[in-house]
């Protein structure tokens, strides 16, 4: 089953357990909604890939010219890429968020994806990377990535 999308836009949730089999991979649920646009995936990753993304965004931005990329899962177990950004020289910043499905779409090769834009602050990115350390192993967790209006 797919995460639930809400109606609350621009932000990114990534859930997960933490919990796994003994192969190290676990289940992170991701929704990525902007202003009439979501999506959402179940991706399989590695169980340390949320504090790989804690530890990249640590002070992110730290010039004008910052970016950074991470994908959770791989191609055929859902995949979710972050490209965090800024915008201009006064470091106003925003994230590319790319989630794929974990399936092909039913007689056909191809993965249904989906391609959304959120401004960010990035106070809300200090607090994103602080939830995603947090994170229990066999706990609920989520971490929230806010968004701001993009008009």
């Amino acid at each position: 089953m797919y995460a639930q999308l809400s109606n609350s836009g621009n932000r990114l949730s990534i859930r997960t357990h933490l919990g796994h089999d003994g192969d190290g991979l676990v289940r992170f649920d991701i929704v990525a909604e902007s202003e009439g646009f979501s999506g959402a995936t179940l991706a399989w990753a590695n169980c340390q890939d949320h504090l790989e993304l804690a530890a990249l965004l640590e002070g992110f931005p730290k010039d004008s010219g910052s970016d950074l990329s991470f994908q959770f899962g791989s191609p055929g177990s859902g995949t979710c890429n972050i490209d965090c950004f800024c915008l201009d020289p006064a470091g106003h910043t925003a994230v590319w968020v790319t989630i794929e499905a974990p399936y092909t779409a039913r007689g056909t090769t191809e993965y249904e994806r989906t391609k959304l834009f959120i401004r960010v602050e990035a106070s809300a990115i200090d607090r994103f990377t602080a939830e995603l350390k947090r994170f229990i192993p066999n706990e609920d967790n989520e971490a929230l990535l806010h968004g701001v209006s993009q008009y």
